[in-house]
C-alpha cells in the first residue's frame, strides 16, 4: 500500500509500514484504538489523559499486555513551570550558545 490517508482506523492498522499507532482522539475512544493496534500488533502511544476512567485505563494496559506490545502515554511538559523558566532563560542567551542537550526522565521504582 503507498502512501497517504487512510480511509479508516482498520485500514491503518493493516499497513505493513505502520509499527506504531499515535492515537489522537477523545479519551472516549482510545480503549478501541488500542484494541484495533494491539489486534494488528501495532505499538500505541495515546495522548494524555489515557482514558474517561481508571476502570478503562487498566483495560487498555490488559489489552496491550495480551497482545505482548508497548503502550505509552504522552505528557506534555511545556507549561511546567521549570519548563517555562528555561525556555525564557534560552531566549534571553543566559545559558549562551547551546550546542547539545540531553534530557533524562526519571521514573519513580513503582511506576
Amino acid at each position: 500500500m503507498g502512501r497517504g490517508v487512510c480511509s479508516s482506523p482498520q485500514q491503518l492498522c493493516e499497513r505493513a509500514d505502520v509499527d506504531c499507532i499515535d492515537v489522537c482522539t477523545f479519551p472516549g475512544y482510545r480503549l478501541a484504538a488500542v484494541e484495533l493496534a494491539a489486534k494488528a500488533h501495532k505499538h500505541v502511544l495515546v495522548e494524555k489523559p489515557m482514558a474517561v476512567d481508571l476502570e478503562t485505563a487498566a483495560q487498555m494496559v490488559e489489552v496491550a499486555r495480551k497482545a505482548g506490545i508497548q503502550l505509552g502515554v504522552v505528557s506534555q511538559h511545556r507549561f511546567d513551570d521549570s519548563t517555562l523558566f528555561l525556555k525564557r532563560a534560552i531566549a534571553a542567551g543566559r545559558l549562551g550558545r547551546i550546542l547539545e542537550a540531553r534530557c533524562v526522565c526519571e521514573v519513580a521504582p513503582d511506576g
